[in-house]
C-alpha cells in the first residue's frame, strides 16, 4: 500500500484485497473509479472480464492513456496483494524510464503467466499525491473528527 493514497471506509482496503485473494487465489490489485478527465493522471485497468460485482480479471494496465485511449474508468492505485512469484518477474525486469524499476511492470509480466484481478475498493479514496490533494485530504479527515471540526471550520473562516 502506498502512503499517498488513503481509503476511508468501514472495511479496510487490505481486508478487501485479502477477501478477493482468498476467493481467486491469484494476485489482486486495488481499483478505484475515475472520471474520463482523470484517465490522463493514473494507470488505467484494461479489464478482461467481470468476474464478480467488484472484481475484474485484468487484461492489462495502461499508464495515463487519456480519455480517448482509456480502456475503462478504473484506476489502479497503490495497494497490491501479490504472490511470491512476483519476485521472479522483478528479477527478470530491465530498468525503465530514468533507470527506475516499476512494480506495475513486474505485475504486467506476471499477467502473462497467471490471472491478476482488480478489486474495486469500497470507501472514499483520498489521493495525497500533490500538495493541494494532501491539504484537501487532511481537511476532509479533520472535518470528520468531532474533536477538530469546530476549530478547523473556524480556522478556514478566519483565512479570508
Amino acid at each position: 500500500v502506498w502512503g499517498d493514497e488513503i481509503i476511508q471506509g468501514k472495511k479496510p482496503r487490505i481486508k478487501q484485497l485479502i477477501e478477493t485473494f482468498e476467493k481467486y487465489r491469484n494476485p489482486v490489485i486495488t481499483a478505484v473509479p475515475i472520471t474520463k478527465e482523470q484517465t490522463s493522471r493514473y494507470g488505467v485497468i484494461d479489464p478482461k472480464q467481470q468476474v464478480d460485482k467488484d472484481v475484474v480479471e485484468v487484461n492489462g494496465l495502461v499508464e495515463k492513456p487519456g480519455p480517448k485511449k482509456a480502456p475503462s474508468l478504473q484506476a489502479s492505485i497503490g495497494g497490491y496483494l501479490l504472490t511470491p512469484d512476483i519476485f521472479e518477474e522483478i528479477h527478470r525486469m530491465k530498468p525503465g524510464h530514468g533507470g527506475e524499476y516499476v512494480l506495475l511492470d513486474a505485475i504486467k509480466m506476471l499477467m502473462q503467466k497467471r490471472p491478476v484481478y482488480a478489486r474495486q475498493i469500497t470507501g472514499t479514496w483520498l489521493d495525497t499525491g500533490t500538495p493541494l490533494k494532501w491539504l484537501k485530504a487532511n481537511l476532509h479527515i479533520a472535518l470528520q473528527r468531532p474533536d477538530m471540526k469546530a476549530e478547523v471550520k473556524k480556522m478556514l473562516k478566519d483565512l479570508k
